[in-house]
């Protein structure tokens, strides 16, 4: 899988890809992370090396040679993954900021006289 959210794709593998993905799927984040770069980093290739004993298991994780029924979950999982990503930040950014908030709260306080 590759991301490449300069030019707004995800490409799963060499017959499946989601083009014009919109730059707000990428804004927005969870723990410093947009939702389409975790899937992207949770379908690479691994490999586990144990470095304690210095021989390792090498045993490969390679989700591309997985069943088909996961290609179908990701080519489902993709496009939700945007939508939320991007009427989340829809919402986000039509918040009041901070500085109307507070003054808000003045306004409050001189309508009931106390918060």
């Amino acid at each position: 899988m590759r991301l490449d959210k300069d030019h707004g794709v995800l490409t799963v593998n060499k017959y499946l890809s989601f083009k014009n993905i919109p730059q707000e799927a990428f804004e927005y984040k969870v723990n410093g992370k947009s939702p389409l770069k975790w899937v992207v980093d949770q379908y690479q290739v691994t490999v586990d090396k144990d470095t304690k004993n210095k021989k390792g298991s090498w045993i490969v994780s390679d989700p591309n040679k997985s069943p088909i029924s996961n290609i179908y979950y990701v080519s489902d999982l993709i496009p939700r993954l945007v939508t939320v990503s991007v009427k989340t930040q829809e919402i986000v950014n039509s918040l009041p900021s901070i500085d109307r908030l507070t003054s808000m709260d003045s306004e409050i306080e001189r309508i009931w006289g106390a918060r």
